[in-house]
């Protein structure tokens, strides 16, 4: 039994660690310095997910390298966003309905476009162009530590009950 709590409970954190450190990565970045950077190439790529037994979803997303300069330093990033999955867009909904245009944000630019980048000033070859997180992604994130918590509080019932 002590060992069943003890499984409990290092799932648990890890179900805590896999929920929370996304989302404090996501706020720390929100104390960036924004700035001007400029595309060099932009592309796009997509990756198929099994939804389920015969049917794959094609989730589309942005491929960009641009430039920035910070303290007079010239620097090169291609980091969209922290997570691919905050920014891929699916070809389809779940209801069969196909995307609306204006959600690949990255289609209106180009190479030369003028974007906003954020740059850790700490460490200012760290960059990226998105910083939101999405609401998907935050409650995908959520729902891991909800998870990580409830398991938490059974296995700590588990072990009072020893």
């Amino acid at each position: 039994m002590a060992f069943l709590v003890l499984v409990l409970i290092l799932f648990s954190i890890l179900l805590l660690c896999f929920g929370a450190i996304p989302i404090i990565r996501y706020r720390k970045s929100e104390a960036w310095q924004k700035v001007d950077a400029k595309i060099i190439s932009i592309s796009e790529s997509f990756k198929e997910v099994s939804s389920s037994e015969y049917q794959k979803i094609k989730y589309y997303y942005p491929i960009i390298e641009y430039e920035y300069n910070f303290g007079g330093t010239i620097y090169t990033s291609s980091q969209v966003s922290f997570d691919i999955k905050n920014v891929w867009v699916p070809e389809v909904d779940n209801c069969g309905a196909v995307s609306e245009k204006n959600v690949y944000f990255w289609r209106a630019w180009e190479s030369g476009s003028i974007v906003n980048a954020f740059v850790n000033p700490s460490n200012p070859s760290q960059s990226c162009l998105i910083i939101d997180l999405s609401n998907s992604r935050k409650s995908h994130y959520l729902s891991l530590i909800v998870s990580g918590l409830l398991v938490l509080v059974v296995g700590v019932v588990v072990a009072l009950k020893l």
